[in-house]
């Protein structure tokens, strides 16, 4: 199954608890993909997010 950004962000189940502290802090606005993509405050929510899922750590880097 191929994954998109739109699965990953808004509907993965894997990801609903992380989503829903996204959706706390924006609001409705946080249904819009493009304001997670294209605003100051969507994309520090999009970034707290991604840190968040873990998703795309680089597994050869130093933890923190």
């Amino acid at each position: 199954m191929q994954k998109s950004i739109r699965h990953y962000v808004q509907y993965c189940p894997a990801y609903a608890d992380e989503r829903w502290r996204m959706r706390t802090r924006l609001g409705a606005r946080a249904e819009k993909l493009s304001t997670l993509l294209y605003t100051e405050r969507g994309l520090s929510e999009l970034a707290r997010y991604n840190a968040r899922t873990g998703r795309f750590r680089n597994p050869n880097s130093a933890s923190r």
